[in-house]
């Protein structure tokens, strides 16, 4: 198991870690911190 730290407002992140369990090989591009990262959407109103 990784343990990857994640401080942004991403939907898999919980508690400053990042809880996607099922990776891939994904290429990486200078201007992406994250190739994982889906912004998450905030409900409370």
């Amino acid at each position: 198991m990784t343990n990857i730290n994640c401080s942004s407002s991403c939907l898999y992140q919980k508690d400053g870690k990042c809880t996607l369990e099922d990776i891939s090989i994904k290429n990486i591009t200078p201007s992406t911190d994250c190739i994982y990262f889906t912004k998450k959407i905030n409900t409370k109103k």
